[in-house]
């Protein structure tokens, strides 16, 4: 009975195989490395540090308007194949990079192009 919850766990978890914050909740510590790619998919990027741990990083951004509105970057450290830490950082662009009189611009013209093509 007590490896059944475990295994209900993983099994509600692995629907997505994208890195998420629902996703991320269910990374647990001590989890395998196999478990791991199976919750969360194969990560953006690995990196072997000096102790032999190995950090996989996850992406996930946020869109809206044509650009990137936000990103959180996942991280799992995973030592003698368990997980031993993860943590997140989000992120947002900075807003002097979007022009707003250029966006209306473009989407303007857009919605002109898109109606005289009909």
């Amino acid at each position: 009975m007590k490896f059944l919850f475990p295994c209900l766990l993983l099994i509600a978890c692995t629907s997505g195989k994208m890195m998420n914050a629902e996703s991320f909740s269910c990374v647990m510590m001590g989890m395998s490395e196999k478990q791991l790619v199976a919750v969360a998919g194969k990560p953006y990027s690995t990196c072997k540090n000096e102790d032999g741990s190995v950090v996989y990083e996850y992406i996930e951004r946020f869109n809206g308007y044509n650009r990137k509105i936000m990103q959180v970057n996942y991280y799992v450290t995973v030592k003698n194949g368990k997980v031993t830490h993860k943590k997140t950082e989000k992120s947002y662009p900075p807003s002097y990079i979007y022009n707003a009189l250029d966006y209306q611009t473009k989407n303007d013209s857009a919605k002109k192009t898109s109606t005289n093509s009909h």
